[in-house]
């Protein structure tokens, strides 16, 4: 479905424009032929006309908005308010310049006769395809209340999902700003003072060697740090941007230890919840397993989700066509298994991405439980280390002192 701007000669002699919704040109004219004459202009409206506020990131929607969105549709839904209805309280009740556009114009586009998923073809550059093809599941089944409370519940758990990794940073994020203010407190205020009497001395211990060395060097470790700065920041991001590095890079990281198979999990949890809950409103599996394949980060991954598509087309079974692949993990294949024999793969998908997020949890628990303390004793080294080499010579001398 597409929106078309046209400016049209009506039977009095005067201007008119206006905005209508059709699949292609030609229905356009056959629609306005009858209340306009002749038409003076006619184009295609492009998602970038729109104004700026839509275009400011690649999404329309962040997952919490999403979220909260389809709860609100859900609820409205339930409550007995047909679509159009819902459609004009969404955009009374938008907060957001842009968000307001978006509703009115999904509005307009159903009073026109179109369908609700078609009407959001229009915005799927800005729009999840995940997020599209749920609703048209929703439609075929009838089950509107169920597919947004559904969406809402899956956007819900990826925001506590990104939130949970963001806390598991802060912490040892937080120890590493410190440790670095402190050490640049130390080198750059008070070790000079120290050394600066030990400089002409030839019998330094070997920690305030280092450290005097080390402070000499302080502009070498400046420029190294910079410039390692630059390659994550601007050089890196380029080159991973290639995909044919992308694609080794993902691979490798799969087969890393321990971080691999959590990266693995993490993987499985997305793809098991999306795959159940299209499957559960009424899709096909060749037609669900391409979306919940997109909705999977891992380019690696991606890519064998469409050969295990490309083999279940001619004619294998997606329990088979997934051992082609030998790096996933045995109960995984097994569980595929049991929900195709008995008829129940969308629950059994929905057990194993429970199953999986339960895992995952754990294990970010589990690493945050190591880092911590690691980060505690690493730090407790470096001060420790500095005020040793600073204090060592004194306590040499003090005891020289003692021995005259």
């Amino acid at each position: 479905m597409k929106k078309y701007k046209f400016i049209g000669l009506t039977s009095s002699g005067a201007k008119q424009k206006g905005s209508s919704y059709a699949q292609h040109r030609e229905e356009v004219l056959q629609n306005l032929v009858d209340q306009y004459p002749l038409i003076l202009q006619l184009e295609e409206e492009k998602l970038w006309e729109s104004p700026r506020s839509i275009l400011r990131s690649r999404s329309l929607f962040s997952n919490q908005e999403l979220a909260l969105s389809c709860k609100q549709f859900s609820f409205l839904l339930q409550s007995g308010i047909p679509l159009n209805e819902v459609l004009h309280l969404m955009v009374e009740e938008s907060t957001t310049p842009s968000h307001a556009l978006f509703f009115r114009e999904i509005d307009h586009s159903v009073n026109a006769g179109f369908r609700f998923s078609e009407s959001l073809e229009r915005w799927g550059e800005v729009l999840p395809r995940f997020f599209i093809q749920s609703v048209r599941a929703g439609e075929h089944s009838g089950e509107w209340e169920t597919i947004f409370r559904d969406l809402s519940e899956f956007y819900q758990k990826e925001v506590l999902r990104h939130q949970q990794l963001k806390q598991a940073m802060i912490y040892p994020s937080l120890l590493l700003l410190v440790t670095g203010v402190v050490c640049y407190f130390l080198m750059n205020l008070i070790v000079p003072n120290f050394l600066a009497l030990y400089v002409g001395s030839r019998t330094l211990p070997r920690p305030t060697q280092i450290l005097l060395w080390c402070y000499q060097k302080r502009t070498l470790f400046f420029c190294v740090l910079m410039g390692f700065w630059i390659l994550c920041t601007f050089l890196l991001p380029k080159i991973l941007s290639i995909p044919n590095v992308q694609l080794r890079c993902s691979r490798f990281v799969l087969k890393v230890p321990k971080l691999g198979s959590f990266l693995l999990k993490r993987e499985l949890t997305r793809f098991c919840y999306t795959f159940s809950m299209l499957l559960r409103h009424g899709l096909e599996i060749n037609s669900t397993l391409p979306v919940a394949a997109n909705h999977v980060e891992s380019i690696y991954l991606r890519q064998c989700l469409q050969q295990v598509l490309r083999m279940m087309e001619e004619g294998s079974s997606f329990s088979l066509a997934l051992k082609y692949f030998d790096f996933w993990p045995s109960g995984f294949i097994r569980l595929v298994q049991i929900g195709e024999t008995g008829n129940r793969l969308d629950e059994t998908m929905k057990d194993v991405a429970t199953l999986y997020e339960l895992e995952v949890h754990n294990q970010i628990q589990s690493w945050q439980r190591m880092i911590e303390p690691g980060l505690l004793i690493f730090i407790s080294l470096v001060v420790g280390f500095l005020a040793f080499a600073v204090l060592l010579p004194m306590m040499d001398q003090w005891q020289g002192y003692q021995m005259l």
